[in-house]
This record gives structure tokens, sequence and C-alpha cells, in this order.
């Protein structure tokens, strides 16, 4: 039997998501939070083979728990949740070192074969609603691409994103371009909403 615990802001989302995963063979509920701090905090008495984890949550994201799990050297298989469909997302999801993503709307059967398919081995496991929306040129967009994306999203400057990085300004500047050309966004503006959008900053 192996344990899941997942996080979501959601209390009503996680009692649902409770009897969905006690629903499926070989799994278990181990535990369930609305806050990702308190999860991070009592890591250490959990059971946990595997976390279910919202993606869009205030304060603690998605992306800064699986961060934290990685500074943490800790080999947790994490499967995102996520509300948002969008092929940007799904690029950034697939470099970001998580075993999977499901939609919330997905149903318990997409659940199931993707629990399976992640404790049988497959790298990155998605709903097959996700799959019909991978766009190949995404993919190609670079773990720096995806930094400066964050930066332009907390409104950062061209000068400033290439201290912070340290990188030439010239630098951020291709960058930025290759970005909305994959993308397929016109400015500043609409680069920063997406990110906000996808929980990506």
């Amino acid at each position: 039997m192996k344990n899941i615990v997942a996080i979501d802001d959601h209390q009503l989302f996680l009692d649902g998501l409770k009897g969905l995963v006690n629903s499926i063979d070989d799994w278990n509920w181990e535990a369930g939070f609305t806050d990702a701090r308190k999860f991070l905090k009592q890591l250490d008495t959990l059971s946990v083979d595997l976390l279910l984890l919202d993606i869009s949550m205030p304060i603690l994201n998605g992306f800064k728990v699986l961060a934290e799990l990685q500074n943490r050297n800790l080999q947790i298989p994490v499967i995102f949740l996520t509300s948002l469909k969008h092929p940007l997302l799904i690029a950034r999801l697939e470099i970001s070192g998580a075993r999977g993503c499901i939609l919330k709307e997905d149903s318990v059967n997409d659940l199931r074969e993707i629990l399976n398919e992640v404790r049988g081995g497959e790298e990155f496991c998605m709903s097959k609603s996700l799959q019909e929306i991978v766009n190949p040129r995404l993919r190609s967009l670079s773990p720096r691409e995806f930094e400066i994306l964050d930066l332009i999203a907390k409104g950062f400057l061209n000068k400033e994103i290439a201290g912070q990085l340290k990188i030439s300004e010239g630098t951020v500047i291709t960058h930025r371009k290759r970005i909305k050309d994959k993308a397929g966004v016109c400015n500043a503006a609409d680069m920063a909403t997406l990110a906000k959008e996808m929980g990506i900053c």
C-alpha cells in the first residue's frame, strides 16, 4: 500500500480527493494540507510515497514547494494538480522535476492511470486531456527562459534581470524575443499575465 499526501488550498477539494484516492487499489490517503508551510514543517512525521500538489496557492505555490523538496534532496514523486489547461504550463512542468500533472476536472480513472504509471517508473505522466494540448515548440523553452519569464512577471526590467542572473542586458533581450516567439505572446505585459495565471512566479 502506497501513501499519498495532498496539498491544495481548498478544503472541499481535498475532502473529495481523499475519497477518490481511497477508492483506488494499493493507494492510501495519508494526509491533506491547505497550507504548504504546515506540510513542510510536519514532513518528517509523515509517510509519503507520492505528493499530489496544487500549483496555484497563496504564499507558497507548487513550484516553490517542489523546489524546497529538491533542496532537501528528498526523492518524493510529485504530481501537480491544476485547473489551467495551457501548453506553456505543460512545458514548464516537464522540466520542473515533477513526475506528472492532472487537471482537477479529470476523472478518477485518469487519476488511477497516472498514479500507476508513476509507480511503474514513467518519467513524466499527464492525463489525455493535457496530452492533447502539448506544443513541441514550447518544450524548447529553456530553464533560463523560464527564469526570465518569472522575473518579467515580478516586474523586473531588462537591466535588473541582467543583474539578478549575472548576464548581459543584450542576452536578456534575446531571451525575451525567444519567449515571445515560442509562447505566442506580444509584449511583456502578456508574458507577466500568463506567468501569474500559471503560478510560475
